[in-house]
């Protein structure tokens, strides 16, 4: 025997894919009034491409690292902070890079879609 699930969407909003692990974009979601009390579910398509960290390099302010989608590297070069050299957290995997930098309250994450559409990168 099959279960079946059904609900109804009363309120929907856009999120950035990189916003779902920003605990602070998150709390700010939750706290508007029409979200109080409610269940929250994402629902996201996503391509399935990591960073491989075996490349990561930092030199200065540039960060160079390959994606990999479908086994094709694609590699990468791009700014955190101008002018600040980042440093690379000790929580960061291949499905999220997070940096600090001298200066910085609060670390920067970027995710492999992040970079993708920052630089323009179509992958097939």
């Amino acid at each position: 025997m099959s279960k079946f699930l059904t609900f109804a969407i009363r309120h929907s909003h856009p999120l950035a894919f990189v916003q779902l692990f920003d605990d602070f974009a998150i709390h700010q979601l939750t706290e508007r009034e029409s979200y109080k009390d409610s269940l929250i579910y994402f629902i996201c398509k996503v391509k399935k491409v990591r960073f491989d960290l075996r490349t990561l390099r930092i030199e200065n302010d540039r960060i160079k690292v390959n994606l990999i989608h479908n086994g094709i590297p694609y590699e990468t070069d791009f700014c955190v902070f101008n002018g600040l050299v980042p440093t690379l957290l000790e929580s960061s995997t291949s499905k999220k890079l997070e940096f600090n930098a001298e200066g910085i309250a609060h670390p920067i994450s970027y995710t492999p879609d992040l970079i993708l559409r920052r630089l323009n990168i179509k992958c097939p």
